[in-house]
């Protein structure tokens, strides 16, 4: 029956069906309503490796803007907020693996734990799409500051701008459209109560196809530049691969792709969906990867340097440590380097380095400063220590 007709049932009727399974089984099957079979062992390290993945990523790209360029980009706020979004996302799949659980036939769910499966489903949505919008947004305002920076703007600024607006629309549009199925609003995910609804499954295998061409487009882009450049063959390679990451995403969105379609042929929703949320979900945080990963060389660098830094630090103070042991082993009547009386070279170099201007402006007053000083050589202090002592520099003030 219609399970949108269930109010007009008797109410113990209601209940048997509220209890019973979402779905009709195949034949020979038994649901399994008391410990619904998952694929949570999948689901659980797939969420918690992804999330690792794109959070490591992002604060590598976090710590090259704030420490090694020190500036920030109106792409980087596009991509904060997608990361936010993503993390609603995989918030939105553990929430699922802690319930009923990730990938689990629709027959072994009870009707009345339907509602919430679907409600978690429906927001998953509005996230993912507001996550894959930004993201993709910034990395097209990345690669137009990168290969197009003003005063060179041509065709590749062009596309890049194109393929930005077409995608805003396009997920705004499917966005739209996937919160218009039905009235009252809520019958999306609560299929008991009495609605007008149309199917969703044409408009995910839309959105799927729509996303496969933008994530074939969009990597396609940077490889002409790169190809162009005068530089050698090897780098060429090198950086292509850096962008190449996003054959990946597009692996992940023909999978997604797949599982949408076995959604549209099948009713088994909640299985067919959970499956599909996970390539979702590998298809954002290869996004994610792709917007960081240029910036890992470059962090890589100052981190390279604060190592060196660190380092040198480090021996500095050994130096000084030993220095001040070595000192304290010494007899108390010795006079260490520190208490010697400095040669006179050393003395000149330090008052030449010193005093640089011929004029100061004191108080107001024009004060000039000239200098009496005899000029030495190493020959003149050889074998005599008396020297060192005596006057080697004079200085005159005159105010006026």
């Amino acid at each position: 029956m219609d399970i949108s007709q269930l109010h007009s049932l008797p109410l113990e009727q209601q209940a048997v069906l509220l209890n019973g399974p979402a779905l009709v089984p195949p034949p020979g099957v038994v649901p399994q309503l008391q410990h619904p079979p998952s694929k949570n062992n999948v689901a659980f390290p797939v969420l918690v490796i992804t999330l690792t993945i794109a959070t490591f990523v992002v604060m590598v790209k976090a710590y090259s803007r704030k420490f090694v360029t020190r500036k920030v980009y109106l792409e980087d706020g596009f991509a904060l907020v997608g990361y936010a979004f993503f993390v609603a996302f995989v918030y939105s799949g553990f929430r699922l693996v802690l319930g009923t659980g990730l990938i689990v036939h629709q027959w072994d769910v009870r009707l009345m734990d339907l509602a919430e499966i679907l409600y978690v489903i429906q927001i998953a949505t509005i996230f993912y799409k507001f996550s894959i919008t930004t993201l993709k947004v910034a990395i097209l305002l990345e690669w137009v500051r990168i290969f197009a920076p003003r005063g060179t703007r041509g065709s590749f600024h062009r596309i890049c701008l194109i393929l930005l607006w077409a995608n805003v629309l396009c997920y705004t549009s499917f966005l739209i459209a996937e919160n218009s199925i039905c009235t009252p609003y809520n019958a999306i995910w609560d299929k008991t109560i009495p609605a007008k609804c149309i199917s969703r499954k044409p408009i995910d295998v839309s959105s799927a196809t729509v996303n496969i061409i933008s994530h074939i487009l969009i990597l396609a882009l940077p490889h002409g530049i790169i190809w162009n450049l005068q530089i050698s063959t090897r780098k060429k390679i090198g950086i292509s691969l850096i962008f190449a990451i996003g054959i990946l995403t597009t692996v992940s969105g023909v999978f997604r792709l797949y599982w949408t379609i076995r959604y549209y042929l099948c009713d088994d929703a909640t299985y067919t969906i959970g499956s599909m949320s996970l390539w979702c979900l590998a298809e954002l945080t290869l996004l994610i990867v792709v917007y960081c990963l240029p910036d890992f060389p470059r962090a890589l660098s100052g981190l390279s340097l604060v190592g060196k830094h660190l380092l040198s630090s480090y021996q500095s103070w050994k130096a000084s440590s030993t220095g001040r042991f070595s000192r304290k082993e010494q007899p108390s009547w010795r006079l260490s380097d520190d208490d010697r009386e400095p040669s006179v070279n050393s003395y000149q170099k330090s008052v030449e380095q010193a005093v640089q201007a011929r004029e100061l402006d004191v108080l107001g007053t024009q004060t000039s400063i000239s200098h009496d000083r005899p000029r030495f050589t190493d020959s003149d202090f050889a074998g005599s220590v008396e020297y060192s002592k005596g006057i080697v520099y004079t200085t005159r003030f005159e105010t006026r």
